[in-house]
């Protein structure tokens, strides 16, 4: 368009406006008409497509689309059990949905079992033994104390025959007053009463 504009004007610069030719004011006219279209840019015409329509209805769907895609959980947990354990038993399917605190698997405990039973019967092997040593030990430290309490009753008597053959002799005069004691209180007791240690 600006070719066809600029040959115009050459067009009119030859010819100088000679005169008034009808041919001369039809150019002059094309000439505005043109200067006025090119002042603006020519919208661009939008495409027109077609659209078929029809009327919403419920039916069965004829066409399924399978395709590949990775899906990610709103919510993830891992799950790590306390022990080490093959699992027996999955309580619910990939995918299902669980709540807080649901079973989802149970864990082989044959092992766990074995120990408490060996568990068990350690603790009572070592009360059977506690009671024996108990029982057995009773009488010994029972025999024991019935003969410390003759010994001493035996010692004791010793020492009274002694004390009292020193303070006859010093009665006597025949032994001075420190073989005999500085004062005269009577024998220690033993402290062993004479009644049986026996229940």
């Amino acid at each position: 368009m600006k070719a066809t504009m600029m040959r115009m004007m050459q067009t009119m610069r030859v010819n100088k406006w000679q005169g008034n030719s009808p041919a001369r004011a039809a150019a002059l006219g094309a000439l505005l008409i043109l200067a006025a279209g090119c002042g603006k840019e020519e919208k661009e015409k939008e495409p027109v497509v077609s659209v078929q329509t029809a009327a919403a209805e419920r039916e069965t769907i004829s066409m399924v689309v399978s395709t590949e895609a990775v899906v990610y959980p709103l919510e993830q947990s891992i799950l790590a059990p306390k022990i080490t354990a093959p699992v027996t038993e999955f309580k619910v399917q990939r995918g299902a949905h669980v709540r807080k605190g649901q079973l989802l698997a149970v864990l082989e405990n044959k092992d766990l079992a074995g120990q408490a039973a060996a568990s068990k019967g350690n603790y009572e092997q070592a009360d059977a033994g506690f009671k024996t040593a108990v029982d057995s030990g009773i009488p010994q430290q029972m025999q024991k104390a019935e003969l410390d309490a003759i010994a001493a009753k035996a010692g004791y008597d010793a020492q009274k025959k002694i004390y009292d053959s020193r303070k006859e002799l010093f009665q006597q005069g025949a032994v001075p007053r420190r073989l005999v004691g500085r004062r005269q209180a009577p024998p220690p007791t033993p402290r062993h009463s004479g009644r049986s240690c026996r229940t």
